[in-house]
Formats: structure tokens, C-alpha cells, sequence
């Protein structure tokens, strides 16, 4: 089981600063704290299957590399690539890639990514 603990980003400790993962705050309106505090069941965001992907895609991988790292067929990691463009808006997986890094997808691994190398 992972905890987790929430802090100010400038109030980390030096040995977590590895584990660090983005996180944001965003205020509800009423409507949007009233559903989630509803009885009813939430339901996932569609986006979030290709979490992993996302992270990938924003430290500039190639749909090669990236099916290597997540076991898939090339050819699923392109379709993946054309929801998630679709999704947010762009039109190139070039841009797709500055999109997610711009919000924090691609923080936080030490690995050699330009080679495709695991730490």
C-alpha cells in the first residue's frame, strides 16, 4: 500500500525529493463538490488508462520506446496517441508531448529517456 503525504513543494526533504510526484489544486465549483460528495459512484476519468503513456509521451519518447516500456503493439500506442491528441486539443504528438509536460506529466524520472534506458 502507497501513502501519501501532502507538503509545500519547498518544504520537501532532500532524500524525497526523487519520489516527488506533481500534484495540483483545483477549486471546485459548488456544482463539482456537491457531485463528488454525492452518494453516487464517480466514475474514472477516461484519461487515466493512459496515465502511464501520458508520463512517457511528455519526456519526449518515441511510440516505439514507449510500447516497448508498456508492453503494447506499436500500432495501440499510436491509436492511444490519437485519442489523447484528440482529447487535448492538438494536432501533433510533438504538441501533445509540450501539452502534458506543461502540466506536470513528465516530472519526476531519473531514467535516460532520449535512449529509452530504465535507471
Amino acid at each position: 500500500m502507497t501513502s501519501y503525504l501532502f507538503l509545500d513543494p519547498d518544504s520537501v526533504p532532500a532524500e524525497w525529493a526523487d519520489r516527488v510526484v506533481p500534484m495540483a489544486m483545483v477549486p471546485l465549483t459548488e456544482a463539482e463538490s456537491g457531485q463528488l460528495l454525492s452518494d453516487e459512484p464517480v466514475t474514472p476519468d477516461r484519461l487515466m488508462p493512459d496515465a502511464d503513456l501520458m508520463r512517457l509521451v511528455a519526456r519526449g519518447l518515441s511510440a516505439e520506446v514507449i510500447a516497448r516500456r508498456l508492453d503494447l503493439a506499436p500500432r495501440s500506442v499510436y491509436r492511444r496517441l490519437a485519442r489523447l491528441r484528440d482529447a487535448f486539443g492538438v494536432s501533433s504528438t510533438a504538441e501533445l508531448a509540450a501539452e502534458l509536460a506543461a502540466r506536470g506529466f513528465g516530472a519526476g524520472d531519473l531514467a535516460d529517456e532520449s535512449t529509452g534506458a530504465t535507471p
